[in-house]
Order: structure tokens, then C-alpha cells, then sequence
């Protein structure tokens, strides 16, 4: 898929179909690609959805990584509420 403005998008959705149907594999792949993005809301400029960071917790979350899915969430969050002092690092 090209890097374009639906390209978090996309991969957000396809977060959220491994996810639910448990598979692993793709998760391994999806968070390869989308670490490097952990800090960006996944948006098409039309839709707004939630900060990359959510997709890599809910994929570490379903690899077994709970200690790191919790670190991303907590990120999402701090992205979420927009209180820049509370991201981490």
C-alpha cells in the first residue's frame, strides 16, 4: 500500500481485524510498520480515529507484550488528552 493519508488509516483497521480474529502473525507485521508512527493520530483529514500508539498496545496486547501494550496505551492517552508534559521520554 502506498504511504499516503490512508495509510495509518488502513493500517489501523487492519490492527483491529487481527486483533479480533487473533492473528499473530499479521500482528507481528503491523507493528513493524507502525512503530515508527507511535506519535501520530491515524486521520485521513477527514476522519479522525485514535493516536498510533492505541493500535501498537491493542497488537502487543494480543502478542502477550502486556507491560509494553500498557506504555502505549499510556502514551495514547497522554496523546489523547493533549497535555504535551505528560508524553513520555
Amino acid at each position: 500500500m502506498r504511504k499516503d493519508r490512508q495509510w495509518t488509516t488502513a493500517h489501523a483497521a487492519w490492527t483491529i481485524a487481527a486483533v479480533l480474529v487473533g492473528d499473530t502473525a499479521t500482528a507481528t507485521l503491523l507493528h513493524a510498520r507502525l512503530q515508527p508512527h507511535h506519535d501520530q493520530v491515524v486521520t485521513t483529514n477527514v476522519t479522525v480515529h485514535c493516536a498510533a500508539a492505541r493500535y501498537l498496545g491493542m497488537l502487543d496486547h494480543l502478542l502477550g507484550r502486556h507491560d509494553d501494550a500498557e506504555r502505549w496505551f499510556d502514551e495514547a492517552m497522554a496523546i489523547h488528552d493533549g497535555d504535551p508534559s505528560t508524553l513520555p521520554g
